[in-house]
């Protein structure tokens, strides 16, 4: 039996993005929110692998506002 198309796509992205966060040659690059302020943090997360051409892991992080400080709401991970 087959996997529906969704399923499958999953599959495939949660395969390509720890073969590139596990491979020896990745790259990590941060980028963050309010750089250089007290509200600074981690707006995305990228790992690029040589050896995982033309594949691309992010972890995206969503943050609210909540009494002057930010909480942390949800981490979405995309291989594209």
């Amino acid at each position: 039996m087959a996997l529906p198309t969704t399923i499958l796509d999953t599959l495939l992205e949660g395969g390509f993005f720890d073969q590139i966060t596990h491979a020896p040659d990745c790259v990590t690059t941060f980028a963050y929110s309010d750089f250089g302020t007290a509200d600074q943090r981690v707006s995305s997360i990228t790992y690029t692998a040589a050896s995982v051409a033309g594949k691309t892991a992010t972890k995206t992080f969503a943050y609210t506002l909540t009494g002057g400080k930010y909480r942390l709401d949800s981490i979405t991970r995309a291989v594209t």
